[in-house]
């Protein structure tokens, strides 16, 4: 059976976005050199810079519109450089200062996304980060 894909103009909605989104992690996953999954809990109120990491990616010039699940997850965005930049120096000053809550985001998690993000900024290859909740 032929599918159409389809996204509402405006929001970037798609019927279709649970089966896209699996679809490219799973072209993600067999592509990449670096399959690492950090966990956290995604509190907007507790951990703010984890939920902009995980859903805010249109404001940033040359990242791209992806599809978005009418349910807002599964989800997936695009980081630039550029984009990672700013969050690794956020997540830097929150490593260093320890202002963040543990029960949202375990040390090493943050530890682990931190290097993540370094090898891809070196690399000049962005990263797409995927939710699942």
């Amino acid at each position: 059976m032929l599918k159409n894909y389809s996204r509402d103009p405006e929001t970037a909605e798609s019927d279709d976005a649970n089966e896209l989104i699996a679809a490219l992690e799973a072209v993600c996953h067999q592509l990449a050199d670096n399959k690492t999954v950090v966990e956290f809990e995604l509190d907007e109120d507790l951990l703010p810079e984890m939920w902009e990491f995980a859903f805010d990616d249109w404001d940033v010039a040359d990242d791209f519109e992806l599809p978005i699940s009418a349910d807002g997850t599964p989800a997936v965005i695009y980081r630039n450089n550029e984009s990672l930049e700013e969050y690794l120096a956020k997540f830097k000053e929150m490593e260093s200062s320890g202002d963040y809550d543990e029960d949202c985001l375990e040390e090493e998690d943050l530890e682990t996304l931190i290097q993540v993000i370094e090898q891809a900024v070196e690399s000049d290859s962005g990263l797409f980060v995927f939710c699942w909740q």
